[in-house]
């Protein structure tokens, strides 16, 4: 991002610290090398499957003992 490690104390401060999620790094080459190159449509896609899966997973950790109890109660027993 060409800032000096300084700029690291920001994190200090409560959400000033998520600048560092929306900012973009430094266009081109810089002393790290050169820039990685873009997301293939497979890593697209994984990173928007993820979070789902995610989510489906825990709705599905709470919906299943909560069925599984409705049918028990159901049943009568």
């Amino acid at each position: 991002m060409d800032w000096s490690g300084w700029t690291v104390l920001l994190t200090i401060i409560p959400f000033v610290g998520l600048i560092w999620v929306f900012k973009r790094g430094s266009e081109g080459t810089n002393s790290y090398g050169a820039p990685p190159p873009p997301n293939t449509l497979g890593v697209k896609i994984l990173g928007l499957l993820l979070p789902v899966l995610f989510v489906v997973g825990i709705l599905a950790a709470i919906a299943i003992p909560a069925y599984v109890d409705y049918t028990r109660r159901a049943a009568g027993g």
